[in-house]
Formats: C-alpha cells, sequence, structure tokens
C-alpha cells in the first residue's frame, strides 16, 4: 500500500518514467496518473512498486485490444489494488489471462534468439 503524501521522487526516477512510459490521458484517482510502456519496461515498473508510488503514477502495458479489454483493465484493477486504490482485486481468471497475455508479447524475441544458436 502506498503513502498518502509520497515524498517528492529524485529526478533520475522522474526522467527513468518520462523516457520509458508514455502518458495516457485516461481518468484516474486524484493525484495519480496512468502511463503506458512496452511489453519489456512495463515489466520492470511492475517490479518496482515503490517507485510507482513515488511518482504518484502507475505504468501498464500498452493494451493489445484496445482500452475496453477485459483482460487489460483486469491488470489495471490489480494495479489499484495492489496499490490501495481499488478495495477488491479483479476477477481472478481475467487476471491470470492479463498475465498470459503479457508474458506472450515478452516470448517472442527471446524465442527467435533461441532458435538461432541451433541454426
Amino acid at each position: 500500500m502506498c503513502p498518502q503524501s509520497p515524498a517528492g521522487a529524485p529526478v533520475w526516477l522522474r526522467a527513468a518514467l518520462w523516457l520509458t512510459t508514455t502518458p495516457v490521458r485516461r481518468r484516474m484517482v486524484a493525484g495519480w496518473s496512468l502511463r503506458t510502456a512496452g511489453p519489456k519496461w512495463a515489466c520492470v515498473w511492475r517490479n518496482h512498486p515503490e517507485a510507482q508510488c513515488r511518482l504518484r503514477t502507475i505504468v501498464m502495458p500498452a493494451p493489445w485490444n484496445g482500452w475496453c479489454d477485459p483482460a487489460w483493465q483486469a491488470l489495471l484493477h490489480q494495479r489499484l489494488h495492489e496499490i490501495g486504490l481499488e478495495p477488491d482485486g479483479p476477477d481472478p481468471r481475467l487476471l491470470a489471462q492479463a498475465e498470459r497475455e503479457t508474458f506472450a508479447r515478452l516470448a517472442p524475441p527471446w524465442t527467435k534468439r533461441m532458435m538461432e544458436q541451433y541454426k
């Protein structure tokens, strides 16, 4: 859970956010913003919830089937729940589907590189 009044984020952290993500114009909880990133950077940011709290920003992977995709919405709902902005978590089935889709987007480059070694 994030503190309600986070200390100012260091310049290097704000620069990292600016360089690796894209702002989204969506309505969020007062004082919070939403940004999207490519699959690799979204995974990096996901592992640093305390940094997101300091920045008062939620970093999500770019939506793969549009903003209204139920799986992506479940992932967003889970992030809001983890931070303490939502009281309940999302549907576990949709969350599992969203996790699979996120990791499937990461796998093709790795799989291709691995296969080149065996040619």
